[in-house]
């Protein structure tokens, strides 16, 4: 699984150019020392007229100046051009951790089966256009007019996959993940296959189908994100409801498109984006639940709707505490706490909770967000029907300093080339050509080998930060 939080690097300021004065105060003290020098060292006999002398007073210090003056310089530029590069490499960690951070799974059709025919309306409290397919309430009495051969779970499927019809009928290929609560594998199997045949007309290769034993979760989707897949893929998660059904006893089916693959038209839905679920240890989760924030998968100031899955008490001040320093509107105290709606949730309530996030989303509502227990962490999820916006990757420049160089020296080079005379030329063109070669060899091989070495020991501060590391 990839860790796609930023670890905290620190930034560093470039150091900026000396001032004029600069460039004025390092030939004069040459100069001064040189004069200082040439004061006890310089015979009197031989007078202060001739050229040997104002040579090693002006000269000799000004070419050491001068050369003193580049060294500083190409220090300078060194320096500079190596903290550029190290804020280009953040710039691009935090660009692709932000484009896996905003990669989504696009939820194109679902379907929810409750027990209890007011459900919806007293869970999730909103106004909006409800869907052309609905949650639907559902009663199965024993059919004790099955006929030979039909499984009794045949009526579940063909009722919870009929709203989906569209979506898969124009599908040539699907594949699907199925959990049952208190159902024998065989049994959902052969149920399943027999509700596909009857609804759409062709079989259903076994396998395609992939058994859970517990109903999926956070983690599922969030291999998901990370996993490419020309495939559609479809969760059920089912219940056999009955008239002493309790309202935890919900079948639903959500089918997920990959991104690369258009949508089926004339869908009775409004496709939603379920974004990358962040795991968050449930001791201390305002660190990470602040970098899910800075993502920005839903608009600022629009995640107003919390469905809470089980989280205890605690955690869940936590998490309304950090939305709150961040300026989110709060949920209505007890506002989509399933727990106290539809009592103990067991392993499904986080499909349960996305299901019924889906269904609000496609009301119009934005900044849904589903919390789930899962182990020792925390799940966030973002659902929303706006999906995230484009991260660019910053430019680099820093690549562009070699081809400078090598320019700059073909073009002083082809000069002195050109200038002497034919015969002079004629003589020294071997070894110009030689000269430029190999300092070109140089370049190719230094710039490449700094950047390489520069990215290598960011790559170490990368792992060895305070977080835990990329696996």
């Amino acid at each position: 699984m990839m860790q796609w939080i930023l670890p905290p690097l620190a930034r560093k300021t470039r150091p900026a150019f000396p001032a004029w004065w600069a460039w004025l105060i390092l030939p004069l003290a040459c100069v001064a020392v040189a004069g200082v020098i040439l004061l006890f060292t310089w015979p009197v006999e031989r007078g202060f007229a001739s050229l040997r002398f104002w040579f090693w007073l002006v000269t000799a210090p000004l070419l050491v100046a001068g050369t003193l003056g580049l060294f500083w310089l190409s220090h300078l530029l060194h320096r500079r051009r190596e903290i550029a590069w190290r804020h280009l490499f953040l710039d691009r960690k935090r660009a692709q951790w932000m484009v896996l951070g905003r990669r989504a799974l696009t939820l194109a059709a679902w379907h929810l089966v409750t027990p209890e025919p007011d459900l919806m309306s007293r869970i999730t409290g909103m106004s909006g256009t409800p869907p052309d397919a609905p949650s639907a309430t559902l009663r199965l009495p024993p059919d004790a007019g099955s006929k030979l051969g039909e499984s009794p779970l045949r009526p579940l499927f063909l009722s919870l996959l009929a709203p989906l019809t569209p979506a898969l009928t124009a599908l040539p290929v699907v594949e699907l993940w199925l959990s049952a609560a208190g159902q024998e594998e065989e049994d959902c199997r052969l149920a399943l296959a027999q509700g596909w045949q009857s609804l759409l007309n062709r079989p259903l290769a076994d396998a395609r189908v992939h058994w859970l034993e517990q109903p999926a979760d956070a983690l599922l989707f969030d291999r998901w994100c990370d996993e490419p897949s020309d495939i559609p893929r479809l969760v059920l998660c089912l219940h056999q409801i009955q008239d002493d059904a309790k309202a935890m006893e919900f079948s639903c089916a959500l089918l997920f498109m990959p991104r690369n693959q258009r949508l089926p038209e004339r869908l009775p839905f409004r496709p939603v984006h379920v974004f990358r679920p962040l795991l968050t240890p449930r001791q201390a989760p305002e660190k990470k639940l602040t970098a899910l924030l800075d993502v920005q998968q839903c608009p600022p100031g629009h995640r107003r709707h919390l469905w809470d899955a089980g989280l205890d008490a605690r955690a869940r001040n936590t998490l309304l505490a950090t939305l709150d320093i961040y300026g989110e509107p709060l949920p209505a105290t007890g506002m989509h706490l399933l727990p106290s709606r539809v009592g103990e949730q067991g392993p499904a309530g986080f499909m349960l909770a996305l299901t019924l996030a889906a269904a609000a989303t496609d009301t119009g509502q934005q900044g849904q967000m589903v919390v789930a227990p899962v182990g020792d962490s925390i799940a966030c999820v973002q659902v929303s029907v706006r999906p995230a916006d484009a991260v660019p990757a910053p430019e680099d420049r820093i690549s562009r300093y070699p081809l400078a160089w090598l320019g700059a020296s073909a073009c002083l080079l082809t000069l002195y080339g050109l200038l002497p005379s034919p015969a002079i030329r004629l003589a020294l063109w071997p070894w110009l050509l030689a000269g430029f070669a190999l300092y070109a060899l140089l370049l190719a091989f230094a710039i490449p080998l700094a950047l390489t070495l520069w990215q290598y020991r960011l790559e170490e501060e990368w792992l060895t930060a305070e977080t835990r590391s990329h696996e």
